[in-house]
């Protein structure tokens, strides 16, 4: 009986192998294929002769779909007069954003990157350089002995002059472990080497590709992290970076240069300019408050996408067990994903998610009649980005018992977050676009971090801790907030500043990059408006507002 229970097992285990392998073996016919119609696409309009803008694209990686979308941008751009250099990794990069703890059993984690790299970039015809190229072995040794002065002052954290170089490693090393940094030891270490060798690489390649071929525009999809950190901030000090950022709020659109938008005020003062002084119609109010709405029935995309909550008919219920007392002070806390991406450099009062949602607790736990409601982002527990260790652990480290005013809402209840709009007294977040929303719902709200709206009046922000204390308590000076004002940036910030993408059929979570265009014909100058406008921002021939963008 035994021997058959092995034998059984050893039959499934087999069944489980083919059925995967057979999987794999038809994804990679329909990728063949999807390849042929690209290729073919491709072929038909030779390259230009000559060029009048030198286009770099770092693209390190090409193992997120994103890297698709960059190329077929850059087939847009070089009909357009410019000259393309695409600078990827080939594997001299110790640390990556493809590693992690969770695939470090894994031989072979380049994979995808690598077959992507073999079967897809060559269609393009693109000039490649290497990393390997691009850094001699003088540069590398002189890259692994600053690493290794570095690190012989590692005491679990880095100590280094270089303020950006110090804040790439420390996201990519928080992100490798999903928020659960272990306690120092050997391991950790060879971690945190690893990401601090990449920043250096990274850096020296900023400034040879700048020195040997000095591009006049730099576009990536990366700012932040130990590969891409130091492309930014070299070429950004010129005015020469362009960054393209997918939005969970519109997966047709993308955002450019979401670093200018932390905070937006200067952007939206010139979208404010452009329009002359002009109130939003009754069409653009329209259309905000459907956004607004969507989002509020959680009927957006990303809700719908990742599960964030149940169905409406279970929220009743659900908020009832929470015993929300009206007759106390209730005050919200919405978090972030305290490991996202660049949230180390958008802190004002506190070092980072965790520390903001603890200290504020401390403030207020022994406060009579205030109540705390927590409420950790969604995706700490879903979606793809479910940290190890996120802001409810941290909580239930530090107060083990519980504290009698405190409620956490476990993300597993799944509750519309909209849902507990008129419950609130007080919404306290970090730099979540939840502020802006709560404010067009006329809740007072306080923001510890650096918001899209920061400076212009539409929610407390406090300069010290103080200040931050008093405003948790009620005793804060009120808000005066410009409703015109509010709807305006709102209308602004949720739909001008998303950019219709029109050379795939979406962009947000597109694994596959299906094109939409059948020829280059249809993406030349002339052919889209909306491409065109794009582009002359991108190649810096246009000065014009990018949320001006034409309907």
């Amino acid at each position: 009986m035994h021997i058959q229970k092995i034998f059984m097992n050893i039959k499934f285990i087999k069944s489980k192998l083919i059925i995967r392998w057979l999987i794999g073996y038809i994804k990679e016919i329909f990728f063949f294929i999807a390849l042929l119609k690209i290729k073919k696409i491709l072929k038909i309009k030779p390259i230009l002769e000559s060029y009048t803008v030198k286009v770099f694209l770092p693209l390190i990686e090409c193992n997120h779909y994103q890297f698709k979308h960059l190329l077929y941008l850059m087939k847009a751009l070089e009909l357009r007069g410019a000259q393309i250099k695409v600078l990827i990794c080939d594997g001299m990069l110790t640390g990556c954003e493809i590693k992690s703890i969770r695939n470090v059993e894994n031989k072979n984690p380049c994979h995808t990157c690598k077959f992507n790299r073999k079967h897809f970039l060559p269609m393009f015809k693109y000039d490649y350089i290497n990393l390997s190229e691009l850094i001699d072995d003088k540069d590398l040794s002189e890259i692994d002995a600053e690493t290794n002065e570095i690190m012989s002052h590692w005491d679990g954290n880095l100590n280094i002059d270089d303020m950006g170089i110090k804040r790439d490693v420390e996201d990519s090393v928080l992100r490798y472990y999903y928020g659960a940094i272990p306690e120092k030891n050997s391991a950790v270490k060879q971690v945190w080497f690893a990401h601090t060798r990449t920043a250096l690489v990274a850096k020296k390649a900023a400034q040879k590709i700048d020195a040997t071929w000095c591009p006049d525009q730099v576009i990536s999809n990366m700012a932040v992290y130990s590969a891409w950190g130091p492309f930014f901030r070299h070429f950004k000090s010129s005015n020469r970076f362009k960054l393209i950022s997918l939005t969970q709020f519109d997966f047709n659109s993308i955002v450019i240069n979401i670093f200018e938008l932390f905070p937006a005020k200067k952007r939206f003062l010139e979208y404010l300019t452009e329009r002359r002084g002009v109130p939003l119609s009754g069409k653009e109010c329209e259309l905000l408050y459907q956004f607004i709405n969507n989002r509020k029935d959680g009927a957006s995309e990303i809700f719908k996408k990742d599960n964030y909550f149940l169905n409406n008919d279970y929220q009743t219920n659900l908020i009832k067990k929470l015993k929300i007392n009206k007759i106390n002070r209730n005050l919200f806390i919405f978090s972030n994903v305290h490991w996202d991406v660049g949230l180390s450099s958008r802190g004002n009062l506190f070092n980072g998610v965790i520390d903001w949602v603890l200290s504020t607790i401390e403030i207020v736990k022994n406060e009579t009649n205030t109540h705390i409601y927590i409420k950790p982002h969604p995706a700490e527990a879903y979606g793809g980005t479910a940290s190890a260790f996120g802001v409810a652990d941290a909580i239930k480290k530090k107060y083990p018992e519980g504290l009698k005013n405190i409620t956490l809402i476990d993300p597993s209840m799944k509750i519309n977050t909209y849902e507990l709009f008129p419950y609130i007294d007080l919404g306290i977040i970090f730099n979540g676009t939840l502020g802006l929303e709560m404010a067009l719902d006329d809740i007072e709200v306080v923001s510890a971090g650096l918001t899209s709206h920061q400076d212009l009046g539409f929610c407390h922000e406090p300069n010290t801790l103080k200040e931050y204390s008093e405003i948790l308590k009620g005793n804060g000076e009120p808000l005066h907030i410009n409703r015109e004002q509010l709807k305006l940036f709102s209308f602004f910030y949720f739909l001008r500043c998303l950019y219709p993408w029109t050379l795939t059929k979406t962009v947000y979570g597109d694994i596959n990059g299906a094109i939409q265009f059948k020829t280059l014909d249809e993406i030349e100058p002339g052919r889209d408006r909306k491409l065109d406008y794009l582009c002359d921002y991108l190649l810096g021939k246009s000065a014009a507002n990018l949320e001006s963008w034409p309907a």
